[in-house]
């Protein structure tokens, strides 16, 4: 959709503009842009704008609010952050458990090749997995957090997790030809 802008003010640093929806903004400008990327900016806060609250007492902001708050560098930190922590407390079901043990996707395009190749080596070794981690993940396993999984998950050699009776099955993420490895 088409809109009319007008340039009301120009300084070096930003261009005051106009929108015909009766909005206007402090348009950044940098220099060294050309006229094509700084009316893409223009878009940007067209459609920005467009949106506007009901009423004044709507906006989450009065006349002579104060603040400090952090620049986009620490912004970025408390934001990992956070969503690290978030990650944590995310809540596995059985699926999800299992799917993190499954052996990957590249994994098993390779053992359905070298099995129509005549070595079924890999493709054994991807079956006994996936059917290790359905049997130590069973349908009625009770959900647990991410970060409680992660804890108590035992990460070891894809050789040992494969012995006959263990079911604490690790996932086969990459290998090569002479050996089997969890990367």
């Amino acid at each position: 959709m088409s809109f009319k802008y007008k340039i009301t003010g120009v300084t070096t640093a930003h261009l005051t503009v106009d929108f015909e929806n009766g909005n206007w903004a402090n348009v950044p400008i940098i220099k060294g842009e050309t006229k094509e990327e700084i009316e893409e900016r223009i878009r940007q806060y067209a459609t920005q704008t467009s949106k506007v609250f009901d009423s004044v007492s709507d906006v989450p902001f009065a006349v002579n609010d104060e603040a400090t708050i952090l620049n986009s560098v620490e912004q970025r930190e408390a934001e990992a952050e956070l969503g690290a922590i978030n990650t944590g407390n995310t809540v596995l079901d059985y699926k999800s458990q299992r799917w993190a043990q499954y052996p990957g996707a590249m994994v098993q395009l390779e053992a359905m090749y070298k099995a129509r190749q005549g070595d079924s080596t890999l493709l054994d070794l991807v079956d006994k997995t996936i059917n290790d981690v359905k049997a130590r993940f069973p349908k009625d396993t009770s959900n647990t957090t991410q970060k409680e999984y992660f804890e108590a998950w035992d990460k070891g050699d894809i050789h040992a997790a494969n012995k006959e009776g263990d079911t604490k099955t690790k996932r086969i993420m990459g290998y090569n030809d002479t050996t089997l490895h969890v990367l």
